[in-house]
């Protein structure tokens, strides 16, 4: 799998998530399947409420307890320019919540061409076991994969995955 090095900006998301653990995750009890659905169950409210920047959707990992061994919250979501109250003059759907992902030096994994969520999960595979042995140390600030919401059920989807370094 090909790698980059990217600096990114700030990203300010609205979306739902859950706090969770990798151990969780690889368990029955995973509760990122459950998020993936209720965000598209979700979707058509937040794009009722406002005007996303990109055809970008965004799976957030952040608030890390620790390391990838600790908890965290997993998070889905859409860019948008400003908080959503500023822009609309109303809150974000009672469901919705909005964050920001600290701009970053990144390190950027690209998969290969496949069906979500297949590629997703041998890439993190491939992630984990380059991190046991790289120079480069993850930062644990707010990492992310940017799917392009276009190609994202036509199993031909290509997922950039992001992860913070130290710098």
């Amino acid at each position: 799998m090909k790698s980059t090095l990217e600096q990114q900006a700030a990203l300010r998301l609205m979306g739902i998530g859950v706090r969770t653990t990798n151990q969780e995750e690889a368990g029955q009890s995973g509760r990122i399947p459950a998020l993936w659905t209720r965000y598209f169950q979700l979707e058509g409210v937040e794009a009722s409420k406002a005007q996303a920047q990109d055809d970008f959707i965004y799976g957030v990992y952040t608030d890390y307890e620790t390391d990838a061994s600790g908890a965290y919250t997993a998070f889905i979501g859409r860019t948008y320019d400003l908080d959503l109250s500023i822009t609309t003059g109303t809150a974000a759907p009672a469901d919705m919540q909005q964050i920001v992902v600290p701009g970053s030096m990144y390190r950027v994994f690209e998969t290969r061409r496949g069906r979500v969520p297949q590629v997703v999960i041998e890439a993190w595979q491939d992630i984990w076991a380059y991190y046991e042995t790289a120079a480069e140390q993850r930062a644990y600030s707010g990492d992310f994969e940017r799917y392009d919401k276009n190609a994202f059920q036509d199993g031909e989807a290509v997922v950039r995955i992001y992860i913070a370094i130290k710098s």
